[in-house]
């Protein structure tokens, strides 16, 4: 590959009770015959098991990747029923692509349930993200790894 992009993101996690869930993977550094990642976990967590994937691809004008979280201690936090942080971005080629969207960090508070939902949809050149949770659960953060690309290379 003479542009090699790649995202990790969680597969498959599997905690310890009575602890907060905290969770991350992220590329640390590329090349093209191979890939750095780095995979953390914080303060109480107790993490028993746990699978991320790596997702290689060649960076173009029309097939790249991006991060999108929701707002620290933002309305996920806190407030009665459910729950929604919306996130837009902008100036992406997103008329004629296909997504592939993934948890690559995941932050709750002990105590709470553990749920959490994340709806993409997008326009000529715009991808919303809406994370949803209920009244019941504590998200301090969580972010979602995303990579598009056209879903026909002919069509562009």
């Amino acid at each position: 590959m003479e542009n090699p992009n790649a995202i990790s993101f969680i597969s498959g996690v599997k905690f310890g009770s009575g602890a907060n869930i905290r969770f991350r993977t992220k590329v640390d550094s590329l090349s093209a015959d191979e890939a750095s990642v780095v995979i953390a976990t914080w303060a109480n967590t107790k993490l028993k098991q746990f699978r991320i994937g790596v997702l290689f691809f060649e960076e173009n004008d029309y097939t790249s990747s991006l991060i999108v979280s929701t707002e620290k201690t933002g309305p996920m936090y806190n407030g009665k029923d459910e729950r929604h942080d919306i996130q837009i971005r902008e100036n992406i080629p997103s008329d004629k692509a296909q997504f592939f969207a993934a948890l690559s960090y995941i932050d709750f508070i002990n105590g709470h349930n553990y749920r959490l939902s994340q709806k993409h949809t997008h326009g000529e050149n715009w991808l919303k993200t809406d994370f949803k949770t209920w009244e019941d659960t504590m998200v301090w953060r969580v972010k979602d790894a995303i990579m598009y690309t056209p879903i026909y290379a002919d069509e562009l």
